[in-house]
């Protein structure tokens, strides 16, 4: 993702919240494109998602992590949703016409229940879709509504579909792979924690000198000697479970190919609609005359 001073819309600060029942994790939006930084929960996002593909059917529109109710407010969840919401921002920032939009205009307004305010968008006519896309998309590929394009998009959604199951086949044996992982990377972390603690509550009691401390003569915690420091920083780095990025990637593709599919799906519907309108019209026309 872009510099956070750059980015247009992001995510940060992830507060837990509590209701009467439940507790929930929010999020500050802020960025270039919302001047007054405002709190919102991963199923806002979802809402501003569903209302963009209601009212934008048949457009690519980038994915979020599917909804998760067990262990939504763990950390590694957190984490997650705060590096996908960001992906679905700036992705979104990347598509003008939707990025502009009166959705995402509604979305960044202050609001107490954003999700009711977002529901009164209605879905547009087809006569209000083909004046929007008229405007939104002056350069309209003819061949796209040919018998060969149409082909051509059928032969894509269809090795889409074909690949999804080996996404999620490919992401069951790297989750195998790092759940293995695991605990050694937790039993490495330990080791670094109990040595600190060694250094900390046992060999700085040898390293005093005149009743002062020469921390020179400790490793771990030795905030004397910056290249010391550096050099462990890399070492804990290199501790890190080397399969988790590997999932998110993995998870991304997945997510990605699933909005490709639904945004295909929801253009063949559009497509189908407007057929059977202009057969209608047609036939109709026909009789007339």
């Amino acid at each position: 993702m872009e510099s956070k001073e750059l980015a247009q819309m992001y995510v940060s600060n992830p507060e837990q919240n509590k209701e009467t029942l439940t507790s929930y994790t929010s999020y500050t939006l802020q960025g270039v494109r919302v001047p007054n930084p405002i709190t919102r929960r991963y199923r806002d996002f979802a809402s501003l998602r569903d209302k963009i593909i209601e009212r934008w059917p048949g457009i690519y529109i980038p994915s979020l992590p599917h909804k998760q109710v067990v262990g939504s407010n763990d950390k590694e969840v957190i984490d997650m949703r705060i590096e996908m919401i960001n992906r679905f921002c700036e992705q979104l920032s990347q598509i003008g016409c939707i990025f502009n939009s009166e959705e995402v205009e509604t979305f960044i307004q202050e609001s107490n229940d954003i999700q009711k305010t977002l529901a009164t968008l209605q879905p547009h006519t087809y006569e209000e879709l083909l004046k929007k896309y008229s405007a939104s998309f002056l350069d309209y590929d003819e061949n796209f509504d040919t018998l060969a394009g149409k082909s051509k998009q059928a032969k894509f959604l269809a090795a889409l579909k074909n690949m999804l199951p080996r996404l999620r086949s490919f992401f069951q044996v790297v989750k195998n792979c790092r759940d293995k992982y695991t605990p050694i990377h937790n039993d490495a972390n330990t080791i670094f924690h109990l040595l600190e603690l060694y250094e900390t509550d046992t060999l700085k009691e040898y390293t005093k000198k005149d009743d002062k401390e020469d921390e020179g003569k400790l490793v771990l915690v030795n905030q004397s000697k910056p290249d010391i420091q550096t050099g462990l920083t890399q070492v804990k780095e290199s501790l890190i479970n080397p399969y988790n990025k590997l999932l998110d990637n993995i998870n991304g593709d997945i997510l990605d190919t699933e909005a490709m599919i639904e945004a295909l799906q929801s253009l063949n519907s559009l497509q189908d609609s407007y057929d059977s309108i202009t057969k209608n019209c047609t036939s109709t026309t026909m009789q007339l005359n």
